[in-house]
This record gives C-alpha cells, structure tokens and sequence, in this order.
C-alpha cells in the first residue's frame, strides 16, 4: 500500500488529550451502528479539521482502525495545514468519485498506526455532483466493511452545500462550533440542513475556548475540544516508527 506522512500534526496538552478522548468514547459509546461520521461546522476557520485529524489519530491509538477522508472537494487544507506529504499527481477522491481509479488506488497508509487516508486529488468543479453520485456512497459502504471508524472532513455546512450532500450516506455527524462565532440560529440552521439528509447530528464539539482556572474543572468534564496552534511541529520518533512497521493493508 501507498503511504503518505503527516508531518505537522500538534503537539497536544493534557486537556486537549483528554477531551479527544473523551469524544472518541463517546462516540463508541453510540454502537457499531454508527461508522461513517461526517465532520463539519457552522463556518470556516472553526476548526473542523483539527477535529477531524484529532479523532483519527485518536481513534487509531485506542487500537480502532479508522481511515480520514478529505472531501473539502474545493477548498481543502489538510494537506497544507498539516504537512501532508504525498507526491503532486497522487490520486484521491475526486479521481475515485470521477471512475478514474479504484479504491485501493486511493488509500494510503499514514505514520499512525492503524489510521488510513484518502486525500482530495484533484481540484474540481462539481463538487457537489461527485459527492451526491452512487459511487461515494459504494465508497463509504466498501470502507465501513473494512475499517472501525471512517471520519469524513467536508466543507462548512453553512457555506456550501456539499455537506448535506455527503451527509446521506454517513451514519452520524459532528458539529464543530467555534466559541463566540457562529450564531445561534447559524446552529439551528446549519443542524436542520444536516438532519434533512437523513443523517442525524450525534454532537457538538466546542472548539477554541479560552480557558480559565475557574472554567478547567468543568472543561475536564466535558467532551468539549478547545486548541489554538502556538508552535509548529515536530515529527516524533513514535511515528517514525509506525511509519516503518505498518503491514501495508487494510484490515478485513
């Protein structure tokens, strides 16, 4: 198998650790029913991504294997944001949802054990019409038959319609709001549009608090995730690691 390496990926605190832990109990807490999850928000810039990257490390580490796929059709930032290496020309979703390749032409293993990834591909521009096409739900289907969790990042369901799209074929979604941004009828808003797919919404996450010492006791209860980035990135010798000695498959 094909393999890429995150190379930015953050360096969490404790508290950070601790509600990405507490998320992705949750979330097995909600049966083997639900596999395919869709991450979104309200708006751009409230941290979906991270979400989404945080889960699927987090997942993978409590020994689920989980695949991350990138379907931001027009306006991905993984890659950049967390130094996704892979060659210019790899083919990935868009190239899988247009017939131009198979699944196992598309996935890739990551430096976390147990984690997989289908990257965007190429740019497109009808987004919405690959993502609402029976071969994305075959996609899911085929990979939930293969892997414990698939985490879904998709655009903001406030601002383009591909996520209620994609939203059909998944078992659950996640709404990540940031603190002090989105409205509450943004909120409102933005769950119905997601509930009308017929995908129920099976949370929130709270992202970019400010914490305080009278707020932490709560914030330790909760399954709220809150992170702003201060440093960049060091690639760790764990990953290294699982780098090398990943069997190069998914498991069946």
């Amino acid at each position: 198998m094909k393999r890429i390496f995150v190379e930015k990926f953050p360096q969490l605190d404790y508290a950070t650790n601790e509600a990405l832990n507490t998320l992705c109990t949750n979330i097995a807490f909600t049966g083997d029913n639900v596999k395919r999850i869709l991450v979104t928000s309200c708006r751009e810039h409230e941290g979906k991504s991270f979400v989404s990257m945080g889960l699927t490390r987090t997942l993978a580490s409590m020994g689920y294997s989980v695949v991350l796929i990138d379907a931001d059709l027009r306006r991905s930032v993984l890659a950049s944001k967390y130094g996704i290496r892979y060659p210019a020309d790899a083919p990935g979703l868009a190239h899988y949802l247009s017939r131009e390749m198979n699944l196992d032409d598309v996935i890739y293993a990551t430096n976390f054990r147990g984690a997989y990834m289908i990257p965007v591909g190429h740019d497109v521009v009808n987004s919405m019409q690959l993502l609402n096409s029976w071969r994305w739900n075959k996609l899911l289907e085929q990979l939930a038959s293969r892997v414990n969790y698939v985490i879904i990042d998709s655009p903001p369901v406030g601002a383009i319609v591909d996520a209620a799209v994609a939203a059909r074929s998944c078992d659950g979604a996640l709404l990540v709001l940031s603190a002090n941004l989105a409205s509450k009828q943004e909120v409102v808003n933005a769950k119905e549009q997601i509930e009308k797919s017929g995908c129920p919404v099976i949370g929130a996450v709270l992202n970019k608090v400010e914490m305080t010492r009278r707020s932490s006791k709560y914030y330790h209860r909760s399954m709220y995730a809150s992170y702003e980035a201060k440093n960049y990135y060091r690639r760790s010798e764990d990953e290294k690691t699982a780098m090398t000695n990943q069997k190069g498959a998914i498991p069946k």
